[in-house]
């Protein structure tokens, strides 16, 4: 509208009424996605289907399933999706793919039914060491002090070079056996699949609206923010996150392993 009102030198008052009184458009805030390949279509699709076959066997196991994720914080948001309108007669379901990656803090998480698991703040790069260091002395002992036991949890993770490490998978099939979503295991997990992942669709959205609230002076700070901001969050709405999985599921299944956000 801005730039309409700028192009044309009519106020935006004006563009505003025309837009809304005269063409009956409505303002539509895009979807941000991530890009699929069009190999990954059948894959999700495949991993949909055997999950929610999965799922419909064993229902106990959706509660016990622990989506862990790693996402950058920076002293200052600079992403701003609230400005970015599409206007229209009727809801575009407009997307705008974004890539994942950024400079900044690596905080790590995982969610479940039981609750959240962190933060845990990488000081350095995420490598296989990294990371192996943080499920042996941080993760492990955390389910051990909330007696959850191993024989009963499964354990999520996106197909990160350093989640795949053979260091790694051998340390994960040691303690969870076959109870591990990701992409070197039987029950795999789908490349560029934020959308079924409750850390991506619903976490650090969550966290970063309650971080960057304010503003953020240091890193020290922003550390404080997002332990508090984890706290803030509660077992209950964590849950209904969690339950929101079988229902994408069937929309990627509907949507043969694409794209679902309009879906939703």
């Amino acid at each position: 509208m801005r730039k309409i009102s700028y192009e044309t030198n009519i106020s935006k008052s004006l563009v505003h009424k025309v837009l809304t009184a005269q063409l009956h458009y409505y303002p539509y805030k895009p979807h941000y996605v991530e890009a699929i390949k069009p190999i990954d279509l059948e894959t999700r699709r495949l991993f949909a289907e055997r999950t929610l076959a999965l799922l419909a066997a064993s229902p106990e196991v959706l509660s016990n399933i622990d989506f862990s994720d790693e996402s950058i914080f920076r002293l200052v948001d600079t992403i701003n999706s609230q400005n970015t309108r599409i206007w229209s007669e009727e809801n575009p379901n407009f997307t705008v793919e974004k890539p994942g990656h950024c400079e900044g803090t690596m905080v790590w998480c995982a969610i479940s039914k039981h609750g959240l698991i962190g933060p845990y703040f990488f000081e350095n790069s995420v490598n296989q060491h990294t990371y192996l260091e943080m499920l042996t002395n941080f993760y492990i002992p955390t389910l051990h002090g909330r007696h959850l036991y191993l024989q009963n949890q499964w354990f999520q993770q996106d197909g990160a070079t350093a989640h795949c490490a053979n260091l790694v998978t051998q340390f994960l099939s040691q303690r969870f056996e076959d109870r591990v979503f990701d992409r070197t295991t039987q029950r795999g997990w789908p490349p560029r699949s934020p959308d079924l992942n409750p850390c991506d669709f619903y976490l650090w959205g969550r966290l970063k609206s309650i971080v960057y609230s304010k503003p953020v002076t240091n890193l020290e700070a922003l550390k404080d923010r997002i332990r508090e901001a984890c706290r803030a969050l509660n077992k209950e709405e964590i849950g209904r996150a969690v339950d929101d999985f079988p229902r994408r599921l069937h929309f990627v299944t509907e949507a043969h392993g694409g794209h679902i956000e309009h879906l939703l």
